[in-house]
């Protein structure tokens, strides 16, 4: 495969600013304790994991596909692609991919705000 070079992986130098900036703005959403405010981080997370996932998506893809001209082994028209999610053999060996903490932190935490989100807008209702 091409040679993994972090230097050259503009997202491993912003994304900790923008996981930042989604706590914040989570932060922001708990103290204006209105539901415009739950569904709009829900959506703004939703659609920044959307990107993520699209943007590692292209990036497997380019490393699994512009193989190494040196690569001690070569199948012609082989590719070595990971799976973005779940489990595919390439070659001789089973690759995996699932989300761990992070992802599954995050899937909790837009569960969550779509729940206030819910719960703030029925109460509203019972009010009027």
């Amino acid at each position: 495969m091409k040679m993994i070079e972090p230097d050259s992986i503009p997202e491993l130098r912003y994304f900790p600013y923008v996981i930042l900036a989604l706590a914040g703005l989570g932060l922001l959403a708990l103290v204006i304790n209105k539901p415009w405010a739950y569904l709009s981080w829900a959506v703004l997370v939703i659609l920044l994991a959307t990107i993520g996932i699209y943007d590692f998506y292209l990036w497997e893809y380019e490393y699994g596909h512009n193989l190494s001209p040196t690569a001690p082994i070569k199948v012609p028209g082989a590719t070595y692609q990971p799976p973005l999610f779940g489990k595919k053999t390439i070659l001789n060996f089973t690759a995996y991919s699932y989300p761990h903490s992070g992802g599954l932190l995050a899937g909790i935490s837009i569960i969550l705000a779509l729940a206030a989100y819910w719960f703030k807008r029925k109460r509203h209702e019972i009010r009027n």
